[in-house]
């Protein structure tokens, strides 16, 4: 994965490898997104399409010099993957399988998929895997004609976000972050009440197979 830091004052923009230390998977070096000076434009699947995203003069990064050629290496031990179908299939049979739970965790759903736990990834700066096998499972339940079972996928306790889906369900679905610092009352009841009704449809859907 790629992006584009643009820079508004200098007018010049930058591609960087995701895992790039100036990059950090959209967060810069400074856990900024977005600050006076420009922002990041992304995440990219393609090179081309991140050389592309700014209107500014845009070149590589000089620190980890993307070409579009990356190959991301990863620890032997423990293995990552990559996942697959039947990784996103395995999770899904585990939510079918929990409908009638009130909640599971992303660890949980992770562990059945047959992949390292969330936290796995994050430490080893890996974050993205997280955040692209949601996405992946959010679009098979759709695909299938299955209820939103990412609504009830929370993080487990001893999290910031404890006993809530992460920021990436609520970006997906449109929504603004429902926890986040600067969004407004008009908004956190908007995602929230999302949340609730996609809930319900989980519980009427599991109710019904029965």
């Amino acid at each position: 994965m790629y992006w584009t830091y643009e820079n508004w004052v200098h007018k010049y923009a930058r591609v960087h490898w995701a895992e790039c230390s100036h990059c950090n998977d959209g967060e810069g070096s400074h856990d900024a997104v977005e600050s006076r000076a420009g922002k990041w434009l992304g995440p990219f699947d393609q090179f081309g399409q991140a050389l592309d995203a700014s209107t500014f003069e845009t070149k590589p990064c000089g620190h980890c010099s993307p070409t579009g050629d990356e190959i991301v290496e990863r620890p032997e031990e423990p293995a990552v993957g990559p996942y697959g179908a039947e990784n996103i299939d395995a999770a899904i049979s585990y939510a079918i399988d929990h409908c009638s739970a009130a909640e599971i965790t992303y660890s949980d759903l992770f562990a059945s998929a047959g992949l390292q736990s969330p936290r796995w990834y994050f430490e080893n700066g890996l974050r993205s895997v997280i955040t692209h096998f949601m996405e992946a499972f959010h679009h098979a339940c759709a695909r299938q004609g299955l209820p939103p079972f990412d609504a009830f996928v929370v993080n487990a306790k001893g999290s910031e976000r404890a006993g809530y889906p992460g920021t990436g369900y609520f970006s997906i679905n449109g929504l603004s972050d429902p926890l986040g610092d600067r969004t407004s009352d008009a908004n956190v009841r908007a995602a929230f009440s999302f949340r609730d009704a996609e809930l319900q449809q989980i519980r009427t859907w599991c109710r019904d197979q029965r």
